[in-house]
């Protein structure tokens, strides 16, 4: 099966719950495309739609089926585990909604320049102006704009778009992740931007159905579900910081000097906050032999900065546990900047960097 434009076989993924009209006609149009192959994943569709999904099955759409639904992320990661088992991983997975929001021409679009960048994570973003989205569409994706940016340094202008493509390698990568809701494609950024993955906006026609009824996004819920995944990088550092404090005060009341209080303490915390930042919250999967040097080497640095700092602070009169907070706490982005872009990231240049 040969991709548009180039070799690599292109799988579009359809993951449908209780799909509207418009779904039956959004499939022909995409199999008028012939290069495609398609994968519908019926995520526990109510049992009068069923006929539905039945009538696609053919040689090119092959429909997979979940008994009860489990969410979007998880319907994503069926199609995927099905495109990498059935084509390998020298595919490009093409994501697309059921509801009719995203035109077969704009996934045609996103499949060109996927296929001219075909290790990026390709994004299909729409103008998310007042006037064109939903409210709750429009205040949603600009506050969660401003949260990916602030947490995980990443510029994106549709965070939530369900239209996409990728190289079957990075969709291998995702398959691991928890995620099972919409807060999966939110956390697909993330690993991408720890992965140096490049990810390009390609602009997409903007379609709303009249009040967006046929979403089934659910604003309080799966927001909430959605900044858990980026709130995760403060509370592994706060929890860090937390058992850190309350080690020094102990040691502090048992009478210890404060510099080696502050030394012991950092040595007690560093292996949970090294196991927490790699594992659940950076997904590091490099070697440890590169990256624990880099850990070690920013903590022995921000060590050095705390204890200058603490003890200019004390020498002022301030005590030894609110010195010891203050400067940490103003020391506290910094060291989650480093941590971030350094120490945990991929340091391979990502194509066209």
């Amino acid at each position: 099966m040969m991709g548009v434009a180039g070799t690599t076989a292109q799988v579009v993924i359809i993951p449908a719950y209780n799909p509207p009209p418009v779904f039956v006609d959004l499939v022909e149009q995409v199999l008028q495309r012939p290069h495609w192959h398609v994968v519908v994943v019926d995520d526990g569709t109510r049992v009068d739609q069923k006929p539905i999904f039945t009538a696609l099955s053919s040689e090119r759409v092959t429909v997979l089926t979940h008994a009860v639904n489990l969410g979007k992320g998880a319907a994503l990661k069926t199609g995927m585990n099905y495109a990498l088992s059935k084509f390998g991983r020298d595919i490009t997975v093409l994501t697309l909604d059921a509801d009719g929001q995203h035109l077969v021409k704009d996934l045609e679009a996103v499949a060109q320049t996927a296929a001219h960048h075909s290790s990026a994570l390709i994004l299909g973003v729409r103008d998310l102006g007042y006037h064109r989205t939903p409210l709750r569409s429009f205040v949603g994706n600009k506050f969660t704009k401003v949260v990916v940016h602030a947490l995980v340094g990443l510029r994106v202008s549709d965070t939530q778009t369900g239209l996409r493509a990728m190289p079957g390698s990075f969709a291998e990568k995702l398959l691991h992740l928890v995620s099972n809701g919409y807060e999966f494609e939110l956390e697909m950024l993330v690993i991408a931007r720890h992965m140096r993955i490049q990810i390009i906006e390609q602009k997409i026609e903007t379609v709303y159905s009249a009040g967006n009824k046929t979403s089934h996004f659910r604003p309080l819920i799966d927001s909430v579900r959605i900044y858990v995944v980026l709130l995760r990088f403060m509370t592994v550092a706060l929890v860090s910081a937390i058992v850190d404090n309350l080690i020094f005060l102990s040691l502090l009341q048992a009478s210890t000097d404060v510099m080696y209080a502050e030394f012991l303490a950092r040595c007690l915390t560093v292996p949970l906050n090294f196991i927490l930042l790699r594992k659940f919250v950076f997904y590091s999967a490099l070697d440890l032999r590169q990256v624990l040097p880099r850990y070690l080497g920013v903590v022995a640095a921000f060590f050095c900065l705390s204890v200058i700092f603490v003890s200019i602070r004390t020498a002022n009169g301030f005590s030894a546990v609110s010195a010891k907070l203050f400067v940490e706490s103003l020391l506290f982005f910094a060291n989650f900047i480093i941590q971030r872009d350094y120490v945990f990231a991929n340091r391979r240049r990502r194509h066209g960097e």
